[in-house]
């Protein structure tokens, strides 16, 4: 209720009469959002100003002397530097309600791939699935050190920050140039299959209002829950949904390539 509250009080901003709730998907209870009343195609159900949308770019740079502005550091990759923005919004009071709501590291240890322990990892190496996140882990872990941030975060905090950013952010093009974002309210959306039949959303960034919007694609009931696709910027299979999302899709008509029987 706080976050619907921040959301429909930001200057610039819109939120349709819509609510947070839990939902069932595959017998797993999850958090969403649906509809209040029923809307009509090409509503907005919701708009977010540029200004409360987590952006890379949006990183105090100074703070951390990275070599791509003014300092002696190797900058890290678009995805740390979207979870360095997330741990400056935790400590930033006009965040709160939007950061209070996200999964806690302990919520992420019951279905995430990425935070499972090193005992899970050896006793599933084989999948490439875990060889997928062992080599990830690997890579943000040299990237810790080689940066720098080790001085400023210890691994396990910029490990969390990277996996609730990974596992929520939208790709969008923002004056011409593609980026990672954030959007506070949007990523409560969940998806779903057949997309052709469920989906009943659409998202996207304008730049004339600088602005990320969320606009229904068809009729939606009240009650009805908001989905989204997750398959824009690419087509995923079921491999790195689980990577990505921490899920899997029944139906995925995107197919994972078959295991030898080595595996």
């Amino acid at each position: 209720l706080k976050l619907l509250q921040w959301l429909r009080g930001l200057r610039g901003g819109y939120v349709a009469p819509i609510k947070f709730g839990f939902f069932n998907h595959s017998g797993v209870t999850v958090r969403g959002m649906a509809a209040e009343g029923d809307m009509k195609p090409g509503e907005t159900v919701l708009r977010v100003p540029r200004k409360w949308i987590l952006l890379p770019q949006d990183i105090d740079w100074s703070k951390y002397k990275f070599t791509s502005k003014t300092g002696s550091r190797p900058a890290p990759q678009m995805d740390t530097l979207l979870a360095l923005r997330l741990l400056e919004a935790q400590s930033q009071k006009e965040f709160r309600h939007f950061t209070k709501v996200l999964p806690t590291r302990e919520e992420y240890r019951q279905f995430h791939p990425l935070m499972a322990s090193n005992e899970e990892m050896a006793m599933y190496k084989g999948l490439p699935v875990v060889q997928q996140v062992l080599a990830k882990r690997k890579e943000k872990r040299d990237e810790w050190v080689r940066s720098g941030l080790k001085h400023w975060h210890d691994f396990d905090t910029l490990w969390y920050a990277f996996i609730a950013t990974i596992s929520r952010s939208y790709g969008v093009t923002t004056n011409g140039y593609w980026t990672a974002a954030t959007v506070p309210g949007s990523d409560m959306g969940n998806t779903d299959t057949p997309e052709e039949a469920l989906i009943n959303t659409a998202w996207g960034y304008e730049d004339g209002c600088q602005c990320f919007y969320l606009n229904t694609t068809r009729a939606v009931a009240a009650g009805e829950e908001m989905l989204q696709s997750y398959q824009i910027s690419s087509k995923k299979d079921n491999q790195f949904m689980a990577y990505m999302f921490g899920f899997t899709l029944p139906g995925n008509p995107k197919k994972v390539k078959q295991l030898d029987e080595k595996t």
